[in-house]
C-alpha cells in the first residue's frame, strides 16, 4: 500500500490553518462581556437593599388604628369601609431590584433617596430609611449604609475612591 505524503500534509495544514482562523474568532482570552470590563475587576454590585423597613413598627400601629375603625363601623352601621383594609409589612430588600438596574455594572452612582426614587412608599406618614449593602469587587467586603430619605447618596468604585464611612 503505497502513502500520498502530499496529500496528507495538505490536509493537515488546512486543519491547522481552520484551527488558527477559530481560535482566533472565538478568542478564549477575551474576558465576558459584562460589568468587569468596565474597568478590571472593580464595579458597583448592590447585595442588599431596603426602603422602609424602619416603618414597620409604624404599619402595624396603623393597621391596629385600621382594625379598631373597621369594628366600629361595624358595629354602627353593620358595614366596613373597604379602603381600610391591612397595610403590607416592608420586607427586606424590596428595591434591590431598582438600585441594582441603576447601579450595578457602573463605577459610581448618585441617586436622591426619595419614594418617588425607589417607586414604592411603604408609608407616607413614616420618614424612612434605605439601607444598603455594596460591593466594589467580588472579593471585597460588604460595605453598609444607612441613607435618610431625602438625602442623595453616592456610590464610588474608583480605584481613589473610599467608601462613606458607615
Amino acid at each position: 500500500m503505497r502513502h500520498n505524503w502530499k496529500f496528507h500534509a495538505m490536509a493537515l495544514t488546512i486543519i491547522c490553518a481552520l484551527i488558527v482562523v477559530l481560535y482566533v474568532i472565538i478568542d478564549p482570552n477575551k474576558p465576558p462581556p459584562g460589568p468587569s470590563q468596565v474597568a478590571g475587576d472593580r464595579f458597583i454590585q448592590i447585595y442588599t437593599a431596603s426602603w422602609g423597613e424602619n416603618c414597620n413598627s409604624f404599619i402595624e400601629q396603623e393597621n391596629l388604628n385600621r382594625q379598631q375603625l373597621r369594628l366600629q363601623q361595624k358595629v354602627a352601621n353593620d358595614t366596613a369601609d373597604a379602603s381600610l383594609k391591612p397595610l403590607p409589612r416592608i420586607n427586606s430588600d424590596n428595591v434591590l431590584s431598582v438600585l441594582g438596574a441603576r447601579c450595578n455594572g457602573k463605577l459610581d452612582c448618585t441617586f436622591y433617596v426619595t419614594s418617588e426614587e425607589l417607586k414604592i412608599e411603604p408609608l407616607a406618614s413614616c420618614f424612612k430609611q434605605l439601607v444598603i449593602g455594596y460591593r466594589c469587587f467580588a472579593y471585597d467586603r460588604l460595605w453598609t449604609h444607612t441613607i435618610n430619605q431625602g438625602e442623595n447618596i453616592t456610590i464610588d468604585c474608583h480605584e481613589n475612591a473610599t467608601p462613606p464611612a458607615p
